[in-house]
């Protein structure tokens, strides 16, 4: 076990190198929060800081550090490592001071970038449990994919809002292709599966028909209806048509496939979406002689209820 030699002692906050952030990951900007806190309890865990030619650098602790200079603290207790550690050794401390009060997930990627540069892919996937992950190279390129996405889209991520399933696929576009999908996220707000589902039908109609944009014309259009509810409906209903374009060519067909049935009380019901060659009927009878005609009936329309398939 290894025992970190610390000197307890009162720093200036003008001595603090603010500008050095090489062991901090920290995201959101947490002093408002630490602010408050203070306020009411005090400074608890003092900051670990590392001396150095510009004065100090911090280890950890920096919101607390701002959250003291805001509310017009000269200095404040410090722990300083009384010995020049590595900066490998000096980015894991800053975890380990960090763990406690729980990483999000874009924190837990500032930290593979910050310790990327001092240790190997085979070391840092070594790692990946203490950030809550099984030591896969797959968590590896997640957190990789998290550190090319814009601010927006990681604020997105630590509210909950963006379906941490979506964000290698985000990561792969361009920069203006996750604009347009950032403004439909903003106009239609989309579930987690719809997430999903409307990236991967956005991504295959855009190789389909070679277009320059992820949205149409069209979708344009419609994310000018001012009601969401409408909006989100009509664009799901583009996205269906996107989706499943053998099922909405034929869909008039069909409907009038079954609008004739039902007029005999003879239910039709199709796959979904043709997904199968498959139908499934429901006949209501009074009588021998009223199935034995509606079975007729259905004979007669058997060719056309198939050839739906075709």
């Amino acid at each position: 076990m290894v025992i970190l030699k610390r000197v307890f002692t009162e720093v200036s906050i003008e001595e603090i190198n603010f500008e050095d952030r090489s062991f901090l990951f920290s995201y959101p900007e947490r002093t408002p929060f630490i602010i408050e806190s203070i306020k009411e309890i005090g400074l608890i865990e003092p900051p670990l800081l590392q001396k150095n030619q510009a004065g100090y650098s911090i280890v950890s602790g920096e919101g607390r550090i701002k959250a003291l200079k805001e509310l017009g603290y000269k200095s404040f207790p410090a722990q300083i490592l009384d010995e020049n550690l590595p900066k490998a050794t000096l980015i894991l401390l800053s975890l380990e001071s960090n763990l406690g009060r729980g990483l999000n997930l874009v924190e837990k990627a500032l930290f593979l970038e910050k310790a990327e540069p001092f240790y190997s892919k085979e070391k840092l996937i070594q790692l990946l449990p203490k950030l809550g992950f099984t030591p896969h190279i797959k968590w590896y390129y997640f957190l990789k994919s998290i550190l090319c996405l814009e601010e927006p889209f990681r604020d997105l991520l630590i509210k909950g809002a963006l379906n941490p399933k979506v964000v290698e696929t985000l990561a792969g576009l361009s920069e203006e292709e996750r604009k347009e999908f950032l403004f439909l996220f903003e106009k239609i707000e989309p579930t987690f599966s719809e997430q999903r589902e409307f990236l991967e039908t956005l991504l295959d109609h855009k190789k389909k028909t070679n277009l320059f944009s992820l949205l149409t014309e069209e979708m344009k259009k419609i994310m000018e209806i001012e009601d969401l509810n409408l909006r989100k409906k009509s664009f799901k209903e583009l996205i269906l048509k996107l989706k499943y374009p053998t099922y909405y060519s034929k869909k008039d067909q069909i409907d009038k496939i079954k609008h004739t049935l039902s007029k005999h009380y003879i239910k039709l019901d199709f796959s979904p979406f043709l997904e199968k060659k498959e139908v499934s009927i429901e006949i209501k009878c009074q009588t021998l002689e009223d199935l034995r005609e509606k079975l007729n009936l259905l004979s007669e329309y058997g060719e056309r209820i198939f050839r739906v398939f075709e």
